[in-house]
């Protein structure tokens, strides 16, 4: 589990534009099923603690005092989706929120120009 996890990670950290299961699936050229990837994903329960813990490294390796980094856990709205492992459903008021979720991330760091004359 370790080695299929510290691989997703990795494929996330570094992937441009959406990274899904199946993503990572087919850069591999299917060695790696993208159900076994979701498994991984939905038998398991992350908290932000082991997070931090698999992007530490990567992180303290990158740290300045003019850089951070800005996550965001967006949700998407879908009135006719039903509850699974990616979507969840959650009360408010009178209404029920079925939605996907996911984080997405951006580094951003400080840019000085400097002009030499």
């Amino acid at each position: 589990m370790t080695e299929l996890l510290d691989l997703y990670t990795d494929y996330l950290q570094v992937a441009f534009g959406q990274a899904s299961a199946t993503g990572l699936s087919e850069l591999l050229d299917q060695a790696v099923s993208h159900d076994k990837i979701t498994r991984l994903l939905s038998n398991n329960d992350f908290s932000s603690t082991d997070l931090w813990l698999l992007v530490k490294a990567l992180v303290r390796e990158h740290e300045t005092n003019d850089a951070c980094l800005i996550f965001d856990d967006t949700i998407i709205h879908k009135p006719h989706t039903e509850e699974n492992e990616l979507r969840w459903s959650s009360k408010s008021g009178d209404k029920t929120l079925s939605a996907p979720s996911f984080l997405s991330f951006q580094f951003c760091f400080k840019f000085e120009r400097r002009f030499v004359a």
